[in-house]
């Protein structure tokens, strides 16, 4: 991921929220660092519904010499119109220090990876 946002691959989905319901919304995955030794990379992620941002968290990770990944995890709860909308995880690289390299992140992965991201939608009819 360069700088410029992006949707999170697979975390995107078409939901119908019933009337006199609630949604609770909850996010989580993991970032890589894949600058050189010292590199810092920090990711903005964004949760949005329909074009409209309900929830952010902001991950900062340096290339250390034991660790070059974070996580992320947030939640929010929504009072949707009835009907269809859609939802989605988008993810920005926000800041960076580059040394001698141009660093970058992996947001999310495969879904075997231990980066592999979630997103839920659940429902609370009132």
């Amino acid at each position: 991921m360069g700088i410029g946002e992006i949707t999170v691959p697979g975390l995107w989905a078409n939901i119908t929220v019933p009337s006199n319901s609630v949604v609770v919304f909850s996010t989580d995955g993991g970032i890589v660092n894949n600058g050189v030794a010292g590199d810092f990379v920090q990711v903005d992620l964004y949760l949005i519904v329909d074009g409209v941002m309900l929830g952010k968290s902001q991950v900062g990770i340096e290339n250390g010499n034991f660790l070059r990944s974070g996580h992320w995890s947030f939640s929010t709860v929504a009072t949707l119109s009835a009907g269809a909308h859609t939802v989605h995880v988008d993810a920005m690289l926000s800041d960076c220090n580059a040394g001698n390299s141009s660093p970058y992140a992996f947001v999310g992965g495969t879904p075997d990876a231990g980066t592999r991201g979630t997103l839920t939608a659940m429902v609370l009819k009132q």
